[in-house]
């Protein structure tokens, strides 16, 4: 949607400019017109003052009605009766006619051949001065969106290895993060299953067991969620929700999360309403997703702040907090699948699918995220800013 839109306002812009052009070009050529080669067609043709005050293009057909009534005398042997002064008289004005009548005779003593080729340069002459503008300001239409067209299959072309590319680490990201679960859930089985734990381990081992199925099971979930987001078709299931409200109760669902690790939640989210059409489900799935790695990846008695506000046509939510700073490497491709994977793999906090997610949601809303680090500010150490139109009415 985001390319199309680039690509329309791209030939807009470019139409304009061929507009302007071509007003100035007609602009200038009529001036050349009246300063040059009018004079000169009529002097050729002896019809002085003919063209006084009109524009090329209506030159052009003063000068076509006066060859069309000249053919129509010529025919005629030099004057026209019944249907052929009908039609004469209907063709040209009256100014034509009597320039043609009066002129007929002399024109038919002048040498023809020369008289013709003269009139064949004029015509051409005008033609091209007229149409010039129109053909070079199609030419430069045609190219330059040509070219834009161009650049944006080859970014698309770029896009897609990315994907690809991603795709493949996506796998062996994935195959890493379900194969260690899985290892020390059968390594432990295996031990109890043989006898081999005293029955004082018994228990931490069941609950290890426990704990790494949970973990694969939660990758899963997310990873289902992850991909069907991702697969064409899908589209989300639009109502109208007070948006302030879903936040809150996301907001309200995770507060005893915080409680346990000791972190403060402050909620700033005004008591009237907002409507907008959003997806209940993955919109509040979102927010969701910020809140759990605000306490997942911050130490304790860190502060967290949910704001959300109306800014013109827009909803703006944040999640705010004074903890741990984001490494500027991982910070550039924060919102890609597995990018804090390594680090959360190593703490066991994460799947590193959880932005990508909140992302993709966002998107699908026609909204964006992003990820905002200050430097000197002493309340709030980083922010998380969502951003999505009132309308939501883009895929």
């Amino acid at each position: 949607m985001r390319e199309e839109a680039d690509l329309r306002n791209y030939i807009l812009r470019r139409f304009f400019v061929v507009l302007i052009f071509v007003g100035v070009m007609q602009g200038i050529n009529n001036a050349l017109f009246a300063r040059l080669l009018g004079p000169v067609i009529e002097n050729v043709f002896q019809i002085n003052g003919l063209f006084d005050g009109a524009s090329i293009r209506e030159s052009f057909g003063l000068l076509f009605k006066t060859a069309a009534a000249y053919i129509i005398l010529m025919l005629s042997g030099g004057k026209a009766y019944g249907a052929l002064d009908v039609v004469i008289k209907w063709v040209c004005s009256n100014e034509i006619v009597k320039y043609v009548s009066d002129r007929f005779l002399l024109l038919q003593k002048q040498n023809t051949a020369l008289f013709l080729l003269g009139a064949f340069c004029c015509v051409f002459a005008m033609v091209v001065l007229w149409l010039a503008p129109y053909i070079l300001a199609g030419l430069y239409f045609s190219i330059s969106v040509s070219k834009r067209v161009k650049k944006m299959e080859q970014k698309r072309l770029c896009e897609e290895k990315e994907q690809e590319k991603q795709k493949n680490l996506l796998l062996s990201d994935i195959a890493h993060d379900i194969k260690t679960p899985i290892t020390t859930i059968a390594g432990f089985s295996k031990a109890l299953a043989e006898g081999e734990v005293s029955e004082d381990k018994r228990q931490e081992y069941l609950d290890s067991i426990y704990n790494k199925s949970m973990q694969t099971s939660q990758l899963v979930t997310l990873l289902f969620e992850y991909v069907k987001l991702d697969s064409a078709g899908y589209a989300l299931s639009r109502t109208k929700e007070d948006v302030y409200e879903l936040v809150r109760e996301v907001a309200a669902g995770v507060y005893t999360d915080f409680e346990e690790r000791k972190m403060s939640l402050e909620i700033d989210i005004p008591e009237t309403a907002l409507y907008a059409s959003v997806d209940k489900v993955q919109f509040q799935r979102a927010v969701r997703n910020l809140l759990a790695n605000a306490y997942k990846h911050n130490p304790q008695k860190t502060t967290v702040s949910v704001k959300a506000m109306q800014q013109g046509r827009q909803i703006v939510i944040t999640v705010s907090d004074n903890g741990n700073r984001i490494d500027t490497d991982v910070a550039k491709h924060l919102f890609d699948p597995f990018v804090q994977g390594d680090k959360a793999r190593t703490t066991g906090k994460g799947s590193g699918l959880g932005l990508s997610i909140c992302r993709k949601i966002i998107e699908m809303h026609g909204g964006h995220i992003r990820l905002i680090q200050y430097h000197e500010r002493p309340d709030y150490v980083k922010t998380f800013e969502i951003k999505i139109p009132l309308e939501g009415n883009r895929q």
